[in-house]
């Protein structure tokens, strides 16, 4: 069980566990896949940054956001250190600390993190890629908490233009992000 794939496999199961909401069982999958990793390669290895972001996940679900905003931070720094400040894998770690600061209400770092990811996944993927919607619907969420409903609709709309078009009309984001920009509006859902 201590072999890297066996621990990806861990990992990955942790992660059906958090989506079935069983968070106590993909937590101890979390969290032996991090000891393993770490005895094996060190408390810095990139390898660890996929399995703190996964917890992170599962602690901002819990609504244990200051925990999950360490663990945020701790992979966004091993990243940082092993693929530089622009790769894209710093975006994605980026938007989950934004998603987290945002929910903190520290409005101002939550969009500078959600605006240094955006930029780097607008260089990597240019404009039209899943990873960039979820990004966009962070932002979109600050503005609407700092009362600009006018650019968080078209910060939402981008989202879902993209969402449609990548994922389709069925996906569960894409579902998230129409119910989101339906609050925004009032309830109702206009062509975007």
């Amino acid at each position: 069980p201590d072999h890297p794939r066996a621990i990806q496999v861990l990992s990955n199961l942790g992660l059906v566990f958090a989506d079935q909401k069983q968070f106590e069982q993909a937590e101890a999958l979390y969290r032996r896949a991090l000891a393993v990793t770490e005895q094996a390669h060190g408390p810095d290895h990139a390898s660890l940054a996929v399995y703190l972001h996964n917890l992170a996940g599962l602690h901002r679900e819990r609504g244990e956001l200051s925990v999950a905003e360490g663990l945020h931070r701790r992979a966004l720094a091993i990243q940082e250190s092993a693929m530089g400040p622009d790769h894209p894998t710093i975006a994605h770690h980026l938007t989950g600390l934004a998603g987290v600061l945002e929910g903190q209400g520290r409005l101002d770092e939550a969009d500078a993190a959600a605006h240094r990811a955006l930029a780097i996944w607008r260089r990597a993927l240019g404009g039209g890629h899943s990873l960039l919607a979820q990004t966009l619907e962070v932002l979109a969420r600050v503005a609407a908490a700092r009362g600009k409903p006018t650019e968080a609709a078209a910060l939402l709309r981008e989202a879902l233009g993209i969402s449609r078009q990548e994922l389709g009309p069925a996906h569960w984001r894409t579902a998230r992000l129409e119910s989101e920009y339906a609050d925004l509006m009032g309830g109702q859902l206009e062509a975007c």
